[in-house]
């Protein structure tokens, strides 16, 4: 409660525009700090306010952190490159742990090669080491 008694919204909630509700679902898991409202945001663009509700309500109460901390990640990465999300992340520290460990590809051809973005200073991931 604020100092006037009235109830402040979730940062769900503040991006619905909507009044925050006893019960509210969203209200544990985003604050009403600028943090909240963003990552909301991101859940709302690329899951639907729908679907997260309806996945974090079938969800027992103590797994809900992870499933929302999950669904923040995943909808970031999703927002900063809709086409890979996460999935660029991990091909990315695949890359660093291989070069690493001194590990290089043995087919490095075109068809081997993830642009993660089109700009010049983004180095092409290699996706097939040819470990068996």
């Amino acid at each position: 409660m604020s100092r006037t008694g009235t109830v402040e919204r979730c940062g769900a909630c503040k991006f619905l525009r909507r009044k925050c509700v006893k019960g509210c679902i969203y209200a544990p898991y985003f604050d009403s700090e600028q943090l909240g409202t963003t990552h909301f945001a991101a859940v709302h663009k690329v899951f639907s306010t729908s679907n997260a509700s309806k996945l974090l309500q079938g969800i027992l109460v103590h797994w809900r952190l992870d499933a929302v901390l999950t669904l923040c990640c995943e909808a970031l990465a999703r927002v900063r490159d809709p086409v890979y999300g996460c999935v660029a992340h991990i091909f990315s520290l695949q890359q660093q742990t291989c070069h690493s460990l001194g590990v290089m590809p043995r087919d490095l051809k075109p068809e081997n090669l993830l642009l993660v973005n089109k700009d010049d200073d983004f180095p092409p991931n290699v996706i097939d080491f040819g470990l068996s």
